[in-house]
């Protein structure tokens, strides 16, 4: 209340008084309690935002920015700039408020975008993906045929119309692969099998787009020849697309099993074996003892299909495993034909995992996916003895009892690794100039700088194509990592004088980066890399910012700004983040203890301390925040009193609580005179009147909340 001072030169009793200030009260009381009225006049509102940016990690994450408006009745909104960007709540307010949003997983380059927020720039700042370049594996429910230059109506699996012509010599067909035939728009490689047909002799080479040819090879054939292969390419980062270079004209068809794509939900970590195991071995009378996990004792039979189980005790391949890598040999098939390996649970595509003349020995690459149950199919056109060696699997477990999984990095373009020959015209990073010794071990380096382009110290395995030239006999090709004992086990198979053409993914040593070779005779041999796979780095905790310590007065809301952000691992795993209390002497209620940026509100006064969590599935990390919480403003100017001049004033004034600063002031608010304050700023004070009369003098106190007075 105002207080009143009437000065005589006699002392006039306080009652006399009341009936007036009474009044006076009243009437103010009924002014204060009227609704507030709104007035169509202009205003200028200015907006200050906190903070004005933050960094995240490449995990992405949450948080909040706080609006302080000049003035009452001032809209704002707030918007994003970056589609990685996401405005979760608070897109428009009056006057002070909070604007939460989130921020995507960055699989990419380090990045920067804003949101515009009550016209001011806020700027996100996020780090580079932890993983680099990492892809996983998505394996194809169906395997689809990309490309058929002999025509799509040949086989039902086409997903594209083409050209019913084949690849003329010497040029290069540009092939669209990405956002197609069901290879999503973030695929970055793609595998499966390229089959030439109708031929006349010669190699093909599969090449990112937007790159040089390379001098590789990714499969060689003869005059008319049908010959298959995997292939694994990378696709142009503009387009998505890749180039198909034939030496000779040549009908070519492709075939995708599958594709390699940044780390999301379904996305399948590959892991090594030790060492490579047989799963088949349907030859009978070998010299004992015979090596493979299932032994029939007899071949495929022709038209049929073969169900196998790969997830057994003996391959060692674990239950997680969703797809499998390795080698298809036919031994002595009793015509030509083709071998089909696919899902147990899947319909028979019309593909060919391999394609083979009567009684050819040949060796062919495959990955095919697996039902549920750890399980595949084979099927052969013609009855045919069979040998699966498998070197790998796929799997949606991070590390398992094989070690850890690995991701695959396609490079920028093909490299030639090795090249033997003593050639001037066949260039190769590294080129001894001699063929390989039959029946010799020997060690091939992979990691470092090749071609301009490098291979990382980091990585674990290579994947590419190995070809054998003019060998001075029939025999098999291994490769393996020098960290096991050489398995029986054939990367290629090939006859005198043959040039065989196999892909390949062998493991590294952890710590020299180097494979082994052996061939069974003297051969020239021609490696040539496509791609790596490294490890996942270490999963690091969440980083939390539970924000500034801050001071509210009863019964504000304290704006809590806290942060949470993640590098991203484990893959898959989620960032959460929750509010709780640690102390304090009353309850507290959060506007939403799940976001990062909420609202806190506090039954008593005192002190508050309050925690922000966050976990990413795996790892938990926090930050505490002080809330100090005062009781509401309050003024109280003293009482009323009477003097008689000269004499001066005691104003004895109190302002209790409030939050922190607050600022007290003495004014006059009505009287004759003026009024000569001992210290305006403080709430115990004298007061000086200059003529006699009655003045009222007012007391206010203003804290971060508002103005009291009396």
């Amino acid at each position: 209340m105002t207080r009143r001072f009437p000065f005589r030169r006699f002392l006039i009793p306080t009652r006399f008084l009341l009936p007036l200030w009474l009044f006076g009260l009243a009437v103010a009381g009924l002014l204060a309690w009227q609704a507030p009225i709104r007035y169509a006049t202009a205003q200028t509102c200015t907006f200050t935002i906190s903070p004005a940016s933050r960094n995240f990690d490449a995990g992405g994450g949450s948080s909040g920015v706080l609006i302080n408006a000049s003035t009452a009745f001032c809209a704002w909104t707030a918007v994003s700039n970056a589609g990685w960007i996401t405005v979760t709540s608070g897109a428009s307010g009056m006057d002070n408020g909070v604007v939460q949003f989130a921020v995507a997983s960055n699989f990419g380059a380090l990045r920067n975008g804003t949101m515009t927020v009550a016209g001011q720039t806020f700027t996100v700042n996020q780090s580079a993906t932890v993983i680099g370049s990492g892809l996983v594996f998505y394996p194809l429910t169906n395997p689809v045929r990309l490309l058929d230059t002999r025509g799509q109506a040949l086989s039902p699996n086409a997903c594209t119309v083409n050209d019913s012509q084949p690849i003329a010599a010497n040029t290069s067909l540009l092939q669209a692969a990405r956002g197609i035939c069901s290879i999503p728009a973030n695929a970055q490689a793609i595998t499966g099998n390229v089959t030439t047909v109708t031929s006349g002799g010669g190699y093909l080479t599969l090449y990112p787009s937007g790159a040089a040819r390379p001098t590789v090879a990714s499969i060689n054939y003869n005059p008319n020849e049908i010959v298959n292969n995997v292939f694994t390419v990378g696709l142009g980062a503009a387009d998505g697309a890749f180039n198909i270079f034939a030496l000779n004209a040549t009908d070519v068809v492709i075939d995708v099993t599958g594709y390699y794509a940044p780390p999301a939900a379904g996305g399948l970590y590959f892991h090594p074996l030790p060492a490579p195991v047989r799963l088949l071995e349907t030859r009978a009378g070998l010299p004992q003892p015979v090596v493979g996990c299932v032994q029939p004792g007899a071949p495929l039979q022709s038209g049929a299909d073969s169900l196998q189980t790969a997830t057994t005790a003996c391959t060692g391949i674990p239950a997680a495993a969703r797809a499998i890598v390795g080698t298809a040999t036919t031994v002595s098939p009793q015509g030509g034909g083709y071998l089909t390996l696919f899902p147990a649970d899947a319909s028979r595509p019309l593909i060919g995992s391999s394609n083979y003349d009567t009684n050819q020995i040949v060796n062919g690459p495959f990955t095919t996916g697996l039902s549920p149950s750890g399980q595949f199919k084979v099927f052969t056109l013609a009855t045919t003895e069979l040998v699966i060696d498998v070197l790998g699997y796929y799997s949606t477990e991070v590390t398992d009892a094989n070690g850890a999984g690995l991701l695959f990095t396609p490079l920028a373009h093909p490299v030639r690794l090795l090249e033997t020959r003593n050639n001037l015209a066949f260039p190769g990073c590294f080129k001894p100039n001699a063929p390989l010794n039959g029946n010799q071990v020997y060690t091939q380096p992979a990691r470092g700088v090749c071609d301009g382009v490098t291979i990382p110290a980091t990585a674990l395995g290579v994947v590419g194509n190995a070809t054998t030239v003019s060998p001075q006999g029939g025999g098999y090709l291994t490769l393996w990592p020098t960290t096991a004992a050489q398995p029986t086990v054939a990367t290629a198979n090939y006859n005198t004088g043959e040039i065989v053409n196999r892909h390949f993914i062998v493991g590294l040593g952890n710590a020299d980066g180097v494979f082994n070779l052996f061939s069974f005779a003297t051969t020239d041999l021609v490696i040539d890399v496509s791609g790596y796979f490294i490890p996942l780095p270490a999963n690091q905790p969440p980083t939390v910012d539970a924000g500034a310590d801050q001071a509210i007065a009863q019964p504000a809301m304290a704006n809590l700004i806290g942060t949470v952000t993640d590098d991203g691992l484990p893959i898959g795993g989620g960032l959460t983040a929750a509010w709780s209390k640690v102390s304090g002497p009353g309850t507290v209620t959060f506007g939403n203890a799940s976001q990062a940026a909420t609202t806190a509100s506090f039954s008593a006064a005192g002190v508050y301390v309050l925690r922000l969590t966050a976990n990413d599935s795996a790892l938990t990390a926090s930050d505490d925040v002080t809330i100090t919480v005062n009781a509401a403003l309050a003024v109280n100017a003293g009482a009323d009193q009477v003097i008689t001049l000269p004499a001066t004033a005691t104003l004895i004034g109190t302002v209790t609580s409030g939050s922190p600063p607050v600022v007290i002031g003495w004014s006059k608010v009505s009287g004759p005179g003026s009024v000569v304050f001992g210290n305006a700023s403080a709430a115990m004070t004298t007061a000086i009147f200059a003529v006699n009369g009655t003045y009222v003098l007012r007391l206010s106190a203003t804290d971060a909340i508002g103005t009291q007075t009396d």
